[in-house]
């Protein structure tokens, strides 16, 4: 991923993680807006916060990981989970 990325600009990628867009969803949503230099958030903000009200009660999903797939999701993406400290998989 990141060598994909490595030559475009501040403008041209966006990183967050999960919990800061769950966390606060349209202040994120205003950054990647302003670090993408797209316009329009102002007007685009009614739709995200009416979205976002109307998904306020839902339950994220809990998943028992076995050992192959937490051996898999190391092989595959394990560099990113510990880039963004994200603690092993349960």
């Amino acid at each position: 991923l990141y060598r994909d990325v490595a030559d475009l600009g501040d403008d041209r990628f966006v990183e967050l993680s999960f919990e800061s867009l769950t966390r606060d969803p349209l202040e994120q949503l205003e950054r990647i807006y302003a670090s993408l230099n797209i316009p329009g958030f102002r007007e685009a903000r009614p739709g995200f916060e009416a979205h976002l009200d109307s998904v306020a009660h839902y339950k994220k999903n809990e998943h028992v990981l076995t050992n192959e797939t937490v051996t898999k999701v190391d092989r595959h993406w394990g560099e990113l989970v510990r880039r963004w400290a994200y603690p092993p998989p349960a």
